[in-house]
């Protein structure tokens, strides 16, 4: 999904509850635990606005000998914008590099920033 409502608000994420052992001899025996549920277009759209310096600032190490291979995963994802058939303009991220795993880890921490109230989300 493009967003969530929670609490009528259109958000980049949403709470679900799991059962951690659903299919086991354990299951429904224990709370189900909250996960949250993010949307990666948004999350993505949010990551792409906090580097290009809208929202909070983005600080990273100068001296880190690993900080290209990082702004590498952090890019990993390319925006391109398309007419759908209506005319009106649809957002597609492109995958340009197969290795995006710190990418991903800064968008759930900006997922979970978000939803724990960290981040204000008026401001990105």
């Amino acid at each position: 999904a493009p967003h969530y409502l929670v609490d009528g608000i259109r958000q980049p994420y949403t709470f679900s509850w799991v059962d951690p052992y659903i299919g086991t001899a354990r299951q429904n025996q224990i709370r189900p635990l909250r996960q949250i549920l993010f949307s990666k277009t948004a999350a993505l759209d949010r990551a792409e606005a906090i580097m290009r310096g809208i929202g909070p600032k983005l600080e990273l190490p100068k001296d880190d000998p690993m900080i290209h291979e990082y702004k590498m995963q952090l890019t990993a994802y390319e925006r391109f914008e398309k007419p759908n058939a209506k005319g009106e303009i649809q957002v597609e991220w492109v995958q340009k590099r197969p290795d995006d795993h710190w990418g991903s880890t800064f968008r759930m921490a900006l997922i979970s920033a978000i939803a724990t109230g960290l981040l204000d989300t008026r401001s990105a």
